[in-house]
């Protein structure tokens, strides 16, 4: 089955917004939207969460991305159950490079935590606080800090990459 990493988000955090995260880290097109009255919403082009035949997970899929060429397409999925006493929602990937550095902005922006190898015996390598206010912001000004914050990701560094491939058990050059 191979060696995966585990990215754990706080339990509250929508998938919406994970996808925009995710979709700003690997270089997709971020716009306004209006919402009205003073407010409005970053819409990212080129993301998608698509429902899957299990009804606890979703999968977060996109393409043409402008960041990073190790993350210009891909697809990851996003499980609303982990099943442990973590209980936040995961993310379940290989344990490679992109995958880490785009787990590390995921827990840098949420909070949450990383098990950059699923197979051996530390389960939390990397970890920041839950950041809940971002996770349930959903009217004035913790929706507008909330949507300020992702229009101002930036994409995945190769700098970020190469300092992930430490820590992963499939090394860059592997692929």
């Amino acid at each position: 089955m191979g060696v995966s990493t585990h990215i754990t988000l706080p339990a509250q955090v929508r998938v919406g917004d994970v996808a925009k995260v995710i979709g700003a880290c690997v270089g997709l097109k971020k716009k306004w939207h209006d919402l009205g009255r003073g407010h409005k919403s970053v819409d990212v082009v080129g993301i998608k969460v698509l429902n899957t035949s299990v009804h606890s997970m979703v999968r977060i899929v996109w393409q043409n991305g402008k960041g990073n060429s190790h993350l210009k397409s891909g697809d990851l999925y996003y499980h609303f159950e982990t099943g442990d006493e973590r209980s936040g929602r995961l993310l379940s990937c290989s344990s490679w490079a992109p995958w880490i550095a785009l787990g590390r902005r995921l827990v840098d922006f949420f909070g949450g935590s990383i098990d950059y190898n699923d197979c051996d015996s530390t389960d939390i390598d990397y970890q920041q606080r839950w950041k809940i206010c971002l996770c349930l912001a959903d009217d004035d000004e913790e929706w507008d800090d909330l949507q300020e914050r992702i229009m101002k990701v930036k994409p995945i560094t190769e700098a970020e990459i190469l300092a992930a491939d430490r820590d992963a058990s499939y090394p860059l050059e592997s692929r």
